[in-house]
């Protein structure tokens, strides 16, 4: 069993890994699953904590008091992913994207919710037409998680949006040279081969389709 700290949080929970030599465990960080009696513990500072898990039903409702608490345990724990990401979201649903952007730009890259944040802004930028911003924003997330496959096909679906089917064709071709088996970017791109009048192409990478996963319907 994980014990925390002496100085940590009522309700904290060591969290453990097994990265460590030997097989044995090593400690990583100490979170806390944020409720309002914790707030005046973590307020004054006199509890280390490693990150702060929030439960977004407690601070959607209406009425200020709990975003008056989001916003000042945010200062006191500017490092906190979680914090800024329900902050982020709060002032989208509020129609507030740049407040929101101020938020979500504290986010990790390694935050579990970092794609899902990436992709309701582009969503928010491309349902006003802000089709260079919500670029800029995909590919400045791109630069810091190469590694997340699903933002190539989001990322052509702008391009295509705006029917600049070469652009969008480079960069499912940059997400297969990255992701060589990833179904999604296989029939985008053999889709887009087919629109662009490169039928050799298209039905290259439809029959790599299909070597991934020979049941895939849409090869």
């Amino acid at each position: 069993m994980s014990v925390p700290p002496d100085n940590a949080a009522p309700g904290t929970v060591a969290v453990r890994s097994c990265r460590s030599g030997g097989g044995g465990l090593s400690p990583v960080a100490v979170g806390l699953g944020l409720r309002r009696e914790h707030a005046s513990v973590l307020l004054n500072g006199s509890a280390e904590v490693g990150f702060l898990e929030v439960h977004a039903e407690n601070y959607m409702a209406a009425g200020g008091g709990a975003r008056d608490l989001l916003d000042r345990l945010a200062e006191r724990y500017p490092q906190s992913s979680e914090i800024a990401f329900y902050l982020g979201e709060l002032e989208m649903e509020r129609g507030n994207v740049a407040v929101a952007l101020s938020h979500y730009q504290r986010i990790a890259p390694d935050y579990a919710k970092y794609e899902q944040m990436v992709n309701r802004v582009v969503f928010t930028y491309r349902n006003q037409k802000c089709f260079l911003d919500a670029e800029n924003f995909l590919q400045a997330a791109l630069a810091k998680r190469p590694d997340a496959v699903g933002f190539y096909p989001v990322l052509a679906s702008l391009y295509e949006d705006q029917n600049k089917l070469e652009e969008a064709k480079l960069a499912l071709e940059r997400g297969r040279r990255s992701f060589p088996n990833d179904e999604n970017v296989l029939y985008y791109l053999g889709f887009l081969y087919d629109r662009l009048g490169e039928k050799e192409k298209g039905v290259a990478t439809m029959e790599a389709l299909l070597q991934v996963n020979p049941d895939n319907a849409n090869a």
